[in-house]
């Protein structure tokens, strides 16, 4: 189709984008049978996920919004008004609101457009925020209004259902990646390169020097959030560096602003100084995406153990981080946690244990450590998954048809 004519998709993403959000900028880059343009409070990260047009309330100039503050048409913020004016004006088809919450934001658009409101569940908005009555009641209300509501895998899906929305209206909608963007490279003790990332404006090669020819590289990557299981994953490589001093481990990621997530971080490097194994731990901090791909390549192994936190927080369907480490040949140590297990297949393209069982965790990666003959064996079946299942192309295809049956009158 002629994107010049395709019908235009109004993406709803809060801000545009989180430096996580890798998932919904590849969405948007795929499409092919309608246009997708981006409605935002605020934009952020824009350089790592260039796209346009991009429609933000946030950088219009102080006069429009103050004009938005005082019109009246029916929104009841200043930034819904801002919305609705665009997507009324570039003639949108459907909102597409990526997260729970922010659909919620969208029902006064949607409401007034009278157009379909597609939703995407990715997590938190299906773990934590129905916790609240409050939220339960308007996810009640979301449910009743919006066409399709998506869900990374059957474990989310089935949550999404708990929660009251209808069967029908509920859909599993993998998230996919970029396996053409991601090269399969057979994992081989010795092999690795090195990548430089900079540190506290210091530059850093990442795996560090070491004297051991045959050490075994293990990267961990995510926001320091308890559903993550970062001390978990600390915990257990430290048992198996007791025993095999030849392991080192990468740690790319930080804690929010948020107190949750800075009381995570604190547990991390507690877990780090109690064990003494600071030397065998480079902590790199947040980088860029485009970063975490090359970090890839310098690693053996990824682990990943997610669970269900203390307040209720969860994957709730399957870390893309996961999906882009099986892409480019490598074998993951994780957990039966939410839809990880319909990307991790154990004993097949990894290992998986139970959900803070420290014996099975450190047990699986004490496998994978000793056991390298298996790496590039397991690489190739989980590449061969991750293109079958999970290649972006193929999901926005499915995406792109899902578009035309809402868009579809029934009858």
């Amino acid at each position: 189709m002629d994107r010049s004519i395709a019908d235009v998709i109004a993406h709803c993403v809060f801000p545009y984008l989180f430096l996580t959000g890798s998932w919904i900028h590849a969405q948007l880059v795929n499409m092919r049978r309608f246009k997708p343009i981006v409605l935002t409070h605020r934009t952020e990260n824009l350089g790592q996920f260039p796209f346009e047009p991009i429609y933000s309330f946030a950088d219009l100039p102080l006069l429009r919004r103050a004009w938005l503050q005082l019109s009246r048409n029916g929104m009841p913020a200043s930034w819904q008004r801002f919305l609705y004016g665009i997507a009324r004006k570039k003639q949108a088809r459907a909102l597409h609101a990526h997260f729970g919450d922010s659909a919620f934001d969208m029902l006064p658009v949607r409401q007034k457009l009278q157009i379909p409101l597609i939703t995407s569940f990715y997590g938190a908005d299906i773990s934590m925020l129905p916790q609240s009555p409050a939220w339960r009641d308007k996810y009640t209300r979301l449910f009743e209004e919006g066409s399709c509501f998506l869900a990374e895998g059957p474990f989310m899906k089935q949550a999404v259902e708990a929660l009251g929305c209808p069967a029908e209206k509920a859909v599993v909608q993998h998230l996919g990646v970029d396996v053409a963007a991601i090269p399969f490279v057979p994992r081989k003790p010795g092999r690795q390169r090195r990548v430089e990332v900079q540190v506290a404006g210091k530059s850093l090669s990442v795996p560090a020097d070491t004297k051991r020819p045959d050490a075994v590289r293990i990267l961990v990557a995510g926001t320091f959030r308890e559903k993550k299981g970062i001390p978990l994953a600390l915990e257990a490589f430290a048992r198996v560096w007791k025993k095999h001093d030849q392991v080192q481990l990468t740690l790319m990621g930080d804690a929010t602003s948020q107190q949750r997530d800075q009381a995570e971080k604190g547990r991390i490097f507690k877990v780090i100084e109690q064990h003494g194994c600071r030397d065998a731990v480079t902590w790199i901090g947040f980088q860029p995406y485009s970063l975490f791909r090359d970090l890839l390549y310098a690693h053996d192994l990824f682990l990943s153990p997610s669970l269900t936190a203390s307040d209720g927080d969860s994957e709730g369907g399957s870390p893309v981080s996961i999906t882009e480490a099986l892409a480019s040949g490598m074998p993951v140590i994780s957990t039966a946690h939410a839809d990880i297990p319909e990307v991790v297949k154990h004993s097949v393209n990894g290992w998986l244990s139970p959900e803070r069982d420290l014996d099975a965790l450190t047990a699986n990666l004490l496998d994978a450590v000793t056991r390298p003959e298996m790496w590039e064996e397991m690489g190739r079946r989980g590449r061969a998954w991750i293109e079958a299942e999970y290649d972006v192309k193929n999901q926005v295809r499915r995406l792109e048809d899902l578009y035309c049956k809402v868009l579809t009158p029934a009858g």
